[in-house]
């Protein structure tokens, strides 16, 4: 890294901390039965990281989530030629960060406003611009990976063993997720 990203990152790191500071959340959380939209964030840095969430994009729908909004970060000043943006999905780019690595662009802005009953960062690594995102999103309930400088802003962190990729993470995210407040009949009848 060199120094100009050094302090790029240093300033970004600097702000949102003192914007963070004075955000309030309710956390809730409804089974994955009871949610209507869900909001996804992540690396769209290869073909296959958008295959990998495309497919998971279908998962949830079958789950029976009726919106879903996916907002991809690519660190280019160009758009990849298989980006191909339809409804519910956008992508920022490099170009459309502020000079402290801060999103800027009419897309990431309108996803922070949000508030999905579930926001997913489906990063796997710990990616200043996404983080912003994560941390300053209104979404009531926010899930991703743990361990990966991300914790604080988590509801709910899954821990992956090391090489394990965003197919494998993304699939335990989802089990867990649908598993989360899920009231079994037998319980339910007891509580009756």
């Amino acid at each position: 890294m060199n120094i100009i990203n050094f302090l790029q990152l240093f300033f970004g790191n600097y702000f949102f901390r003192r914007e963070y500071s004075g955000i309030k959340r309710h956390v809730i959380f409804n089974n994955i039965d009871a949610v209507n939209t869900i909001g996804v964030i992540f690396m769209a840095d290869s073909e296959e990281n958008f295959r990998l969430v495309s497919r998971f994009v279908l998962l949830l729908k079958k789950e029976g989530v009726k919106e879903i909004k996916i907002l991809g970060f690519v660190n280019d000043k160009q758009k990849p030629s298989f980006l191909n943006p339809k409804l519910g999905q956008d992508f920022f780019m490099k170009n459309e960060l502020a000079w402290n690595l801060i999103p800027n662009s009419t897309a990431a802005l309108n996803f922070i406003h949000e508030q999905f009953d579930i926001l997913i960062d489906l990063s796997m690594a710990d990616i200043f611009p996404l983080k912003y995102i994560l941390g300053k999103s209104k979404a009531h309930f926010k899930a991703g990976l743990g361990n990966c400088g991300k914790d604080e802003f988590l509801d709910l962190m899954i821990n992956c063993q090391d090489g394990d990729g965003l197919e494998k993470f993304s699939n335990h995210l989802l089990h867990y997720i649908k598993q989360i407040n899920k009231v079994d009949g037998d319980v339910l009848a007891m509580l009756k």
